[in-house]
């Protein structure tokens, strides 16, 4: 009831307790929904270690050295230049595509995942736990990197906030550029 009863301040609160959080926060994911949450540092830190409903995400990104050639990147069946791919809660590694309206969802064909991955040994087996890898093929950003979910889920929104027209235009280009400078920083 107190959560209800608060004066709305504009802050992020914290989607457990209602606190006010600011821009650092933690981050809980929900493998079964595949749902990303805000959390204060004292709910997140509850989460540490997993194996419970929810997952403390831990912010992370490090490249690997995986460059998929046009016939693997056809088979993952990926219309554009950008995507992440992520195992679900049931076992199904889906591919994401951020753009202006969101982040559109693909699960992949059997075996494509299993495939690439024994191409490319550097290729993670994926664990339903809020690890994906994210790879771009786009033009001055191109790369492949094993990251957290709230990465993915921020370059979403970033791309989402920054989109115009039909192509994305020169605000979300840079945007993109600067995200991935700083991934592989």
């Amino acid at each position: 009831m107190r959560r209800f009863a608060r004066v709305e301040t504009g802050a992020e609160r914290c989607e457990l307790c209602g606190a006010a959080i600011g821009e650092r926060h933690d981050h809980l994911y929900e493998p079964a929904a595949g749902r990303l949450a805000c959390a204060c540092i004292a709910c997140g830190g509850r989460f540490e270690g997993g194996g419970g409903r929810l997952v403390r995400v831990v912010t992370q990104a490090r490249p690997i050295a995986v460059e998929l050639d046009d016939d693997e990147w056809s088979a993952l069946a990926v219309p554009v230049a950008l995507a992440f791919f992520l195992r679900s809660a049931s076992g199904v590694v889906n591919a994401y595509f951020p753009g202006p309206a969101g982040t559109t969802s693909s699960p992949l064909d059997d075996g494509v995942w299993l495939a690439l991955s024994d191409l490319h040994a550097e290729l993670p087996a994926l664990a339903p736990d809020g690890q994906a890898v994210l790879v771009s093929r786009l033009a001055g950003a191109s790369g492949a990197w094993v990251v957290s979910i709230d990465l993915c889920y921020q370059l979403a929104g970033m791309l989402r906030t920054r989109w115009r027209g039909i192509s994305g235009g020169e605000e979300a280009r840079a945007a993109v550029a600067a995200f991935f400078r700083e991934v592989s920083a």
